[in-house]
């Protein structure tokens, strides 16, 4: 046996795992990790295809990034995994924060009033109809009783809780998934549960643990809510549930159980609290979106669409009071998972860009939530930023592109934000820009230096103002290299250095080890690009391109079995972090949705978190769920030929987009 130090944070434990084993498992199932919730992201489950889970490892005096999935136990190892930030109820940014595909512009503390009051704009008639407190009243001898609503994602945890007797808001707060290490998505995690015995009761414990210590968290100490909602996909509440979710990985994917039962649920985790789990439509389209209907009343909306894209991509369409639902495989994309210089919408991240007249610029998430908007072209030695008094001759304004950014100041260049990948909203932005330069073709094609030889439809006389015709193909190509296939590799310098990449270790693993500073410090470099720049590749376009095809498509098979056109849509309501804050005219650009006009498509916010809300105020829409659940007919697109056609058809981009 050897010994490993396992530090989370700023505790430490000492484990014994055989020599030579995979220190993997031993971590994932120590008490000491599921006590401690960390940041560890394996998208890929810990099979080693993503790369994302480089930990600074000290072995054998020398200190180096290198994947966790792959380390093997060696006496004297020591692990340095980084604390989950916590949340209170009086500072509950870690709910903004943790947002999917957030570009932190228009953001407050959710238990704020300018916040709680934004996500009503638009959601306030369905989710809270008790008006102006005419329900709830505090009498003088007033006893609390505290109940929670939960928004159990995939990739992140959001809770509010609710005084029950006067229906205020005490808090909210949110953190990454503590299942993140199992894999991004959930059929990572189902893979996770057939293969280890102990997988089902190991997932349901972490999984509960983390969300009543995220709501004690916004409680008084000592006390414990007596009433919990929850809301999530199929497979979750069944994790949540401590059920095996396994039958929904095979054929015919059929649920355990759909949580349709009048019951409520006591688990160990959660003490006397009673829990009760949102209906669920279906294997894959689960009670997150029986909430999004509830709270956008889509069943009185005839024509009108749901859309809540994520990891997966759920769709309901109401064809005259009938709704018809599916759900699409996006994969983890549009989160970054599956992006080589992808990431979550935390500081740091591009969450926003734009190319003009010879610059590309970009918002970035700073940790003072300020979106500063940076802008670098191949003649600068380094990043600059421009403010509305002194941008470049016969561009727009900089704050013209983010309405919430502030300029960088030059002099103080040192301290701010570095740039260390894209968010969600950021990839659809730049995937745009990227098509209408031309450096990705109409087959998602990313073009090589020696492809732009001739120049590209966007610098045609038609439209000879948007760029300056002294840079075309030679210029584009200085932000472009070529891969061992003859395709191009997109390069976003951030201080000054195009060819910015990850260095290859000895064995030519790109994403193996990266040597720390002499002390350690692991944010002393980019954690995506070493050496400053971010980098789009071949096959970060694919998935992007089988995301948005595959929404799409689901689009329109939805559409066909209605007997409907996209012309015939009365509203697409866009559910979740990433539709909030996205670039629509972009996310049209890009042909994830069907070519409707733009003012048809709103930004609901969070309905999964809006329904259980309701349901926990308001008992009596349990009714409702009811039916919403009997009125909803389930397409299975894996059997459906009309979806792979859309499919197919969806792959292409449109040229000169």
């Amino acid at each position: 046996m050897s010994s490993i130090i396992l530090h989370i944070g700023k505790e430490t434990q000492m484990l014994s795992v055989p020599a030579g084993a995979p220190v993997l498992p031993s971590i994932l199932s120590s008490e000491f990790f599921l006590s401690h919730p960390s940041t560890l992201d394996m998208p890929c489950g810990g099979i080693g295809t993503c790369g994302k889970c480089l930990v600074p490892i000290r072995q054998n005096g020398f200190l180096a990034l290198r994947k966790l999935c792959a380390a093997t136990a060696r006496e004297g190892m020591e692990i340095f995994l980084e604390a989950s930030p916590s949340a209170s109820s009086t500072n509950v940014d870690a709910v903004e924060r943790f947002d999917d595909s957030s570009c932190c512009d228009e953001k407050a503390p959710l238990n704020s009033e300018k916040t709680n009051r934004s996500d009503e704009e638009v959601l306030h008639s369905a989710a809270m109809p008790r008006g102006t407190g005419d329900t709830f009243s505090r009498s003088a001898d007033h006893v609390r009783h505290m109940g929670a609503a939960v928004d159990l994602g995939t990739t992140t945890l959001e809770v509010k809780v609710f005084d029950l007797t006067t229906g205020e808001c005490l808090g909210a707060a949110s953190d990454w998934s503590a299942l993140a290490p199992f894999g991004a998505d959930v059929i990572s995690r189902i893979k996770y549960i057939q293969e280890h015995p102990e997988g089902s009761a190991l997932l349901g414990t972490l999984c509960r643990r983390q969300c009543m210590e995220l709501i004690c968290s916004l409680l008084p100490q000592g006390t414990r809510p007596e009433i919990m909602t929850v809301a999530g996909n199929t497979i979750m509440e069944h994790i949540f549930a401590g059920l095996d979710p396994s039958p929904m990985a095979v054929y015919p994917f059929e649920a355990p159980t759909l949580f349709r039962e009048d019951k409520t649920f006591t688990f160990p985790e959660c003490g006397e609290c009673r829990v009760t789990l949102m209906p669920c439509i279906s294997a894959y389209v689960g009670g997150d979106i029986t909430a999004g209907i509830l709270v956008t009343q889509l069943k009185e909306k005839p024509g009108a669409l749901l859309a809540d894209i994520g990891t997966n991509g759920e769709l309901v369409l109401n064809q005259c009071g009938r709704l018809l639902c599916c759900s699409t495989a996006c994969g983890p994309a549009f989160e970054g998972a599956s992006i080589r210089c992808g990431m979550r919408a935390v500081p740091g991240a591009v969450s926003h860009i734009r190319y003009e007249n010879g610059q590309w610029l970009f918002d970035l998430i700073s940790a003072q939530r300020n979106s500063l908007t940076t802008a670098f072209s191949p003649e600068s030695s380094s990043t600059k930023s421009f403010s509305p008094t002194d941008s470049p001759e016969g561009s727009s304004p900089a704050d013209s592109f983010s309405e919430n950014s502030s300029p960088m100041n030059p002099s103080s260049d040192d301290t701010a934000p570095v740039p260390k990948g894209f968010c969600g909203s950021g990839l659809v932005d730049l995937l745009k820009e990227l098509l209408s330069l031309g450096i990705v073709d109409e087959t998602g094609r990313l073009l090589s230096p020696d492809d732009l030889a001739s120049p590209p439809s966007a610098f045609s006389s038609a439209s000879p103002s948007a760029f300056s015709p002294a840079f075309p193909s030679d210029f584009l190509s200085s932000f472009l290299s070529a891969d061992d296939d003859g395709n191009g590799i997109f390069h976003l310098p951030t201080n000054g250095d195009k060819n910015g990449v990850l260095p290859l270790d000895a064995d030519g693993d790109e994403n193996g080890v990266l040597p720390l500073d002499p002390d350690g410090d692991k944010n002393s470099f980019l954690s995506q690009s070493a050496d400053g720049g971010l980098s789009l590749y071949p096959k970060d376009v694919r998935q992007l391109q089988l995301a948005k095809a595959a929404v799409c498509a689901g689009v329109e098979t939805l559409l066909q079995k209605a007997g409907m056109t996209s012309g015939e849509l009365t509203g697409i309501e866009l559910a979740g972090g990433f539709g909030k804050h996205l670039n629509i005219p972009n996310l049209l650009a890009i042909g994830m949705l069907p070519p409707v006009p733009g003012d048809l498509i709103r930004a609901v916010g969070n309905t999964s978190l809006a329904g259980a809300e309701r349901l926990l105020l308001h008992p009596e829409s349990a009714t409702q769920l009811v039916d919403i659940v009997i009125c909803c007919e389930t397409l299975e697109l894996s059997l459906s030929p009309e979806f792979t056609d859309f499919y197919v058809d969806a792959m292409m981009f449109q040229s000169g987009t």
